[in-house]
């Protein structure tokens, strides 16, 4: 068997010139310039194609690095947070009886508020709403309270000013009571 053994200036012009086109010079079809100028045009063409794909390459390991690291950040946040979630939330979802009241009283001011506390209610009964509302209940008991005790002691400056407190703390009503407790004594803030 027989084995072409090329010359090393053979190989190389043989990789960077398309085969055709150093047949067709060996043949004669085409003139010296013509061939130069060909493997210009080629040489250029393959030096921008292989400069896209090199590119294309380290766009695409810039993508997966950046596709990783972000999803690095998400996981390290999701640890972080999951220590730092309230140990009422595990008991909340594991439905324990117990936790229900004091989730639903820390998430009170929050929107979704209601709509879990109807389906709790509806779920343990008035057990969840004597829980959830027995701060309110006692605030509202406390407040009768100071009220019948300001209608035998008017003057008392302690009274109203516990009123107005108290009434400010639900949203209104409490400056009449931080008023007369001021005329009382001048000296309150």
């Amino acid at each position: 068997m027989r084995t072409k053994v090329k010359h090393p200036a053979t190989r190389e012009a043989a990789s960077a010139t398309p085969k055709f086109i150093i047949r067709s010079k060996i043949r004669g079809n085409m003139s010296f310039a013509t061939f130069i100028s060909i493997k210009k045009v080629y040489t250029i063409y393959m030096h921008w194609y292989n400069r896209f794909h090199l590119s294309k390459n380290a766009i695409r390991v810039g993508f997966w690095g950046l596709t990783h690291f972000v999803l690095l950040i998400i996981l390290s946040y999701n640890i972080v947070l999951s220590q730092t979630v309230s140990s009422l939330y595990g008991k909340f979802v594991q439905d324990e009886k117990n936790s229900i009241g004091q989730v639903l009283n820390s998430i009170q001011p929050l929107p979704e508020f209601n709509k879990l506390y109807l389906i709790y209610k509806n779920k343990y009964g008035a057990k969840v709403e004597n829980e959830v509302f027995a701060e309110e209940k006692k605030d509202r008991l406390f407040l009768s309270n100071l009220e019948k005790i300001l209608e035998q002691n008017p003057q008392s400056r302690d009274i109203n000013y516990n009123l107005s407190q108290i009434l400010k703390k639900e949203g209104g009503g409490g400056a009449a009571y931080l008023i007369r407790a001021r005329e009382i004594d001048p000296e309150i803030n």
